[in-house]
């Protein structure tokens, strides 16, 4: 038996059972008996369905063995059954044909087509299971169908097409809001999947249970191509999660250059705010290091001296950042244009003030003071940058 049938037969059936990590589990699989020693006694287990042919299943069916017993995680014959071996046809029809359930539910609420879709790209099994009568829209516990699975398990587009074509409902929303497009965005098959699935009728502007719509899923990628098809195909560039955030926003936080832009070039608001009253240059400054997303913001008219709902500008939490310093550099690198405004210059003497480090990097002040800062401006203890410097860090270069 191959290596790689073998531990991923072991993944299949344990998945998602917490052991699946344990370092003895190559250890386990390698103990499998031989073929020659697989018995009916053994029935409806994992080792017998990784070492029984058609002729052995048919030999205990024939003996009496319960084609729909219930054994370990509540599986069937069914979920067991390894879609893998030479003759994984001959063993599906042979337990369908003696009266297995296709629509049997294990613990978890998974079915038979569930299973075969944790990595499956054998279309006959599929369609074994299918013309059996399997459901394409079972839900396992966590509201999950075979669709979902398909495209989490980043099946063959061919395999989502033959689920869609038996019914499979390319709208289903699992426990968490999730639907099938979702998934989709974020696999390395994106652009087949999704392709698939919006000619399939998917809800491009879906939402889980946080407000997300594929297209807020898409910006984690560094991917251009994606971000423009699900625009043109209709997904909304303004929608907004529970917390008032736009893709935009969110391909800010990620620091994603690509779906910025690509979002900026299709309309995207630079100056839309969340619930926070922050902006999409608030995110790129408070949580990631791109001077890219910073010039592409400010490119598109991004305001540098807006005020959340705390009155914090980009750069007040940009000095609380471990990016505070690129951030800086990004807008100083733009600074004739800002200091024409005030951007710069009117506000940045405070910013060292209200660092929740408080420990100031040399880099980061270097920065700072290289975009107008001043060292004179005082706080409201009458503080200074340098008293500030000297109190709180230790490094020789901030003090000098």
């Amino acid at each position: 038996m191959a290596v790689n049938r073998l531990l991923r037969g072991c993944l299949r059936s344990l998945w998602p059972v917490a052991c699946i990590a344990s370092v003895g589990l190559l250890q386990a699989c390698s103990q499998i008996p031989p073929a020659a020693q697989v018995d009916c006694a053994a029935w409806n287990t994992w080792e017998f369905f990784q070492n029984a042919d058609a002729a052995k299943v048919r030999e205990c069916l024939s003996a009496g063995v319960d084609p729909n017993a219930k054994g370990e995680h509540g599986y069937s014959p069914l979920h067991w059954a390894d879609e893998d071996s030479d003759d994984a046809q001959a063993i599906f029809q042979a337990l369908i044909e003696a009266g297995a359930a296709v629509n049997a539910v294990a613990n978890d609420g998974r079915t038979p087509l569930h299973s075969v879709m944790w990595g499956a790209y054998d279309f006959a099994i599929i369609k074994i299971l299918l013309e059996a009568g399997a459901d394409p829209n079972a839900q396992k516990d966590s509201g999950d169908t075979p669709l979902h699975w398909a495209v989490r398990s980043e099946s063959d587009p061919a395999v989502i097409a033959t689920l869609l074509g038996a019914g499979a409902d390319p709208e289903a929303t699992n426990g968490f809001g999730v639907t099938p497009l979702h998934d989709a965005v974020r696999s390395k098959h994106a652009a087949a999947l999704y392709a698939v699935l919006i000619d399939a009728g998917a809800d491009l502007n879906a939402r889980d249970e946080f407000g997300d719509t594929p297209l807020h899923w898409a910006t984690e990628k560094e991917d251009f191509a994606l971000i423009r098809a699900l625009i043109y195909a209709g997904a909304d560039l303004h929608a907004r999660d529970r917390w008032g955030i736009t893709p935009l926003s969110a391909a800010a936080y990620y620091g994603n250059p690509a779906a910025t832009v690509a979002l900026l070039d299709a309309g995207a608001d630079p100056h839309s705010r969340d619930l926070r009253g922050a902006t999409p240059l608030h995110q790129v400054a408070n949580y990631n290091r791109n001077p890219d997303v910073i010039f592409a913001l400010l490119d598109a008219g991004a305001d540098p001296i807006v005020r959340d709902v705390n009155g914090s500008t980009p750069l007040h939490g940009a000095a609380a950042s471990s990016g505070g310093a690129i951030y800086v550099m990004g807008t100083s690198a733009r600074g004739d244009r800002y200091r024409d405004d005030g951007a710069i210059i009117d506000y940045i003497a405070n910013i060292i003030h209200r660092t929740k480090r408080h420990k100031l990097d040399a880099d980061m002040l270097a920065a700072f003071l290289d975009a107008g800062a001043e060292l004179d401006a005082r706080n409201e203890r009458g503080e200074t940058p340098l008293h500030k410097a000297a109190g709180g860090s230790r490094s020789a270069g901030v003090i000098a």
